[in-house]
């Protein structure tokens, strides 16, 4: 497993993972088709559910698609994570470090994010403080894996560089 190193141009412009992008075009399609048969037989509110679950499957899907629209931005400042839901930048100099941890997901699975841990003074700044904010489990602690197709360790030991090298 090759770990990817800083380019001399930057921003470093990481785009998520397609196997995602893939999945939720997938679920779209499949919950769009499945919205048709109850819809035949007259249950029209399983069919607006199922259309409904159709509609976040494409949207997301549409979105990662979109430029600008969900990507992480690594420059010599710090780190930008864009996203539909919410976007947020942190510096490398409020950033103390970087590791993989294992979060719940779903009902029953946990999966890896990469956890952000902020020196002292800057952990407030970046705490969900709304109400929506904290409904939506977005957490400026957090960087979710995927991005230019990187496992957890690799997206990790490059965000470590960075914060190693212009971090000071």
């Amino acid at each position: 497993m090759s770990e990817p190193q800083i380019p001399d141009a930057l921003p470093l412009v990481l785009r998520p993972s397609r196997a995602g992008t893939i999945a939720a075009f997938v679920a779209g399609i499949l919950f769009l088709l499945f919205a048709i048969f109850p819809l035949a037989v007259g249950n029209v509110l399983v069919s607006l559910f199922c259309f409904a679950l159709a509609a976040v499957g494409l949207f997301a899907g549409v979105m990662v698609v979109l430029p600008k629209r969900s990507e992480l931005r690594l420059d010599d400042q710090g780190l930008q994570v864009v996203s539909p839901v919410k976007s947020w930048k942190a510096g490398w100099s409020e950033i103390e470090s970087f590791g993989v941890e294992n979060v719940p997901m779903g009902r029953r699975g946990r999966g890896p994010v990469i956890k952000v841990v902020y020196r002292d003074g800057f952990e407030k700044s970046h705490a969900a403080e709304t109400p929506l904010g904290k409904a939506l489990g977005v957490d400026e602690h957090y960087v979710v894996t995927g991005y230019g197709n990187l496992h957890a360790e690799q997206l990790c030991a490059l965000l470590s560089r960075f914060r190693e090298r212009y971090g000071t």
